[in-house]
């Protein structure tokens, strides 16, 4: 399920670069994305989660804006 989504992910960030449509949604699917890991994999708590995802979210535009497709999933 992890490659599916992160092929997802690429998929939508290479289509956003082509066409500049879609950036507020990518962003908001990513911080989706990244929250739910957070829980799931590295079982934090939510206020943890909060915590990190303040900080994290506003990298996202700039994490989609510097990627560039190399073979490896986003």
């Amino acid at each position: 399920m992890k490659s599916q989504k992160l092929t997802e992910f690429t998929n939508a960030l290479i289509k956003y670069q082509q066409t500049g449509k879609g950036h507020k949604n990518l962003v908001e699917k990513i911080g989706i994305h990244v929250y739910t890991i957070l829980k799931s994999n590295y079982k934090m708590e939510n206020d943890e989660r909060g915590d990190f995802f303040c900080i994290y979210y506003p990298k996202i535009p700039y994490l989609i804006k510097q990627f560039e497709y190399y073979g490896t999933p986003f």
